[in-house]
């Protein structure tokens, strides 16, 4: 319920984050989005708090980053929601188990 201004402050977005993972999806498409989304770091926080479905708003960079994908697996992704080349990867699968 926050104006755009506010939904667009990566300072109000993180905070909220902290509280709610699921804010993210709330914050309005652009740069400070982008730059979250793209922050492995900050997405690792998410992912930890909040489960792995979050992973759904990694920047493309990030979808085949194995900690990203295993964080998300141990919260609660699905497996067949990791990259084609991630499943085919024997080490993965068997860390992903």
């Amino acid at each position: 319920y926050a104006s755009r201004r506010l939904q667009e402050d990566e300072a109000i977005v993180v905070a909220a984050c902290e509280n709610n993972g699921q804010a993210l999806a709330l914050c309005p498409l652009g740069p400070v989005r982008d730059r979250l989304t793209s922050d492995r770091e900050f997405m690792l926080k998410v992912l930890r708090k909040h489960g792995g479905p979050m992973l759904r708003l990694v920047a493309e960079p990030l979808k085949n980053d194995r900690e990203l994908l295993l964080e998300a697996l141990k919260h609660g992704m699905r497996y067949r929601w990791c990259t084609l080349g991630l499943k085919n990867d024997n080490e993965f699968a068997q860390e992903a188990l």
